[in-house]
C-alpha cells in the first residue's frame, strides 16, 4: 500500500484502531516527502495519532526512535531537500512530548533525550527558509521552536536551562539563508513563543533586557555597510517588534518593552540619520 492510499483510509475515516505497523512505516517514510500536500498531510496523521492515544506504546518508541535520527539528517547544509525531513520530524517529536505533558507516561531519561536533541537541532540548523517555491513549507526554525516551547512546559524542564535556550534564539537571529535572506514568514512570532513558555518557568524582565543589551553588542561587531547586516537587522527588528506587542498585550515585562522602545529608536537613527 502506497503513502497515498494509506493517507485515503485515514482521510475517509476507514481506519481507527490496531493500526497496523507496515501502515506506520509507510508513513514514517514520507515525513519528508518533497510532494507538500503528502509531507504535510502525512505529519499531521502522525501527529493525531499520537495526540490521540491510537498507537501502541512500541509504536510511539519506534516513531520516537526514527524521529530523533532524522533530526541529524544532513544537519548543517543549507540548500538541501533534507530540510523537510528534519523539520517535520520535529513536530513529530513535539506531538510526543505534548501528549506525555497529559498523559505522564514518560521518564525523565526520555524527555531528557528528546530535550537535548531539540537544542542540539536548534543549535545546528543552517536551511533557515520558510516557504520553498514549487515544495512547500520547509519552516526549520518555526518548527524547531514549537518542539523547544512544548518541552518547556514539560513538568522535567528546569529552568537553569533558560540561558541557553535564550542565547540559542539570539545565535538564530544572526543566520541567513544560502542566499542571504533573512527570515520573512513569521519565524520572529514562533521564536516569540518560546520566550513566552520561558517566562513560565521564571524568565525575568531583567533577563529580557541583558538579552537585548547582548544582541545590540553582537550587532554592533558587523560591518553596518554591508547587505549582510541589513538583513540580520532586519530578523532582529522583527523578533523586538513581535516580542514587544506580545508582552504589551500581556501586560508583562513592562521594563523590558521601555528597553525593546529604546533600541528600535536607536537602531532607526542610526539606520536612516547616519550622521546625527
Amino acid at each position: 500500500m502506497n503513502i497515498k492510499e494509506v493517507l485515503n483510509l485515514f482521510e475517509n475515516n476507514l481506519i481507527h484502531e490496531n493500526i497496523p505497523d507496515s501502515m506506520l512505516t509507510e508513513l514514517m517514510s514520507n515525513i519528508g516527502n518533497v510532494d507538500s500536500d503528502i509531507r504535510e498531510k502525512t505529519t499531521e496523521t502522525i501527529c493525531l495519532l499520537i495526540l490521540n492515544n491510537k498507537l501502541t506504546d512500541i509504536q510511539v518508541e519506534k516513531i520516537l526512535s526514527r524521529s530523533l535520527k532524522n533530526l541529524n539528517i544532513d544537519l548543517g547544509n543549507n540548500d538541501s531537500d533534507s530540510v523537510f525531513l528534519r523539520s517535520f520530524s520535529s513536530l513529530i517529536l513535539a506531538s510526543i512530548v505534548e501528549n506525555d505533558i497529559k498523559n505522564k507516561h514518560f521518564e525523565k531519561g526520555i524527555y531528557n533525550k528528546i530535550f537535548n536533541a531539540a537544542i542540539f537541532y536548534y543549535e545546528k540548523e543552517q536551511d533557515i527558509r520558510g516557504y520553498i517555491l514549487n515544495k512547500g513549507w520547509a519552516h526549520s526554525i518555526a518548527h524547531g521552536s514549537d518542539l523547544i516551547s512544548i518541552c518547556i512546559e514539560s513538568d522535567f524542564y528546569l529552568n537553569t536551562h533558560n540561558t541557553t535556550i535564550m542565547n540559542l534564539i539570539s545565535n538564530n537571529l544572526f543566520k541567513l539563508t544560502k542566499d542571504s535572506l533573512p527570515y520573512i514568514d513569521n519565524e520572529d512570532e514562533r521564536q516569540v513563543f518560546i520566550i513566552e513558555s520561558l517566562l513560565e518557568k521564571g524568565l525575568s524582565d531583567i533577563d529580557l533586557i541583558n538579552w537585548i543589551n547582548d544582541i545590540q553588542v553582537k550587532l554592533n561587531q558587523i560591518d553596518s555597510e554591508g547587505v549582510k547586516y541589513y538583513r540580520i537587522l532586519k530578523n532582529i527588528t522583527d523578533m523586538y517588534e513581535t516580542l514587544y506587542f506580545r508582552l504589551k498585550f500581556k501586560n508583562q515585562c513592562k521594563k523590558t518593552q521601555l528597553t525593546i522602545e529604546s533600541k528600535l529608536e536607536e537602531l532607526f537613527l542610526k539606520t536612516y540619520f547616519k550622521d546625527i
